[in-house]
């Protein structure tokens, strides 16, 4: 018996998350897009955009769907200068699966003039090792913050950076530390971008 995986041998329902076993294989089931090997799409029809980048403890080919088109929304002044979006947000773990709609982005005001125009925030991004979105990026003895922030460049393209922030020694309680008292290693870490493009699929 194969893992339970797309693409794997199977028998009756040993597959796992969404893939069903048909002809003795796991296969995402009729009308749903496998959108990478082994990651069948879940789709509740809303705005979904996806990402194929990884890097290690921050993220790992990840899916965005928003609960309100983002370019559907109105602004007037007066309104909040930061907006929160609900959606859903997964990665290749095929148990995460069912999701409710929650707080996945922010958008700013457009009209703040230090705020690029259609910039959006992802302050909680899930990496491959878990299955719960998380702000915090993992050093050995050390946690610091993490999130991502871009732009639509089109209706269809979002891109921007990872960035890692307020680090703390997870031994102490002496709360974020200057950059400068960090590991060397960590220091590296921090001061790299970390590029990512999120395509819309739906």
């Amino acid at each position: 018996m194969g893992s339970g995986l797309t693409g794997n041998e199977c028998q009756s329902d040993s597959c796992e998350g969404l893939a069903i076993c048909d002809d003795g294989f796991c296969q995402c089931p009729p009308g749903v897009l496998e959108v990478a090997p082994k990651f069948c799409l879940q789709s509740w029809n809303k705005p979904t955009f996806i990402t194929y980048d990884q890097y290690n403890n921050l993220i790992d080919t990840l899916v965005i769907e928003f609960e309100v088109e983002p370019f559907s929304h109105t602004w007037k002044d007066g309104d909040n200068y930061y907006r929160s979006v609900d959606g859903r947000m997964y990665n290749r773990d095929p148990w995460v699966i069912g999701q409710l709609p929650h707080f996945v982005a922010i958008l700013p005001y457009p009209g703040d003039p230090n705020i690029p125009v259609d910039t959006i925030i992802i302050p909680e991004i899930i990496d491959k090792p878990t299955r719960t979105s998380t702000r915090y990026y993992y050093y050995p003895k050390y946690s610091c913050r993490k999130n991502f922030v871009g732009a639509f460049t089109d209706r269809n393209t979002i891109e921007g950076n990872i960035y890692i922030y307020f680090c703390q020694d997870n031994g102490t309680d002496e709360g974020i530390l200057p950059d400068s008292l960090l590991p060397a290693g960590l220091q590296e870490e921090i001061s790299r971008t970390y590029p990512v493009t999120f395509k819309r699929i739906l």
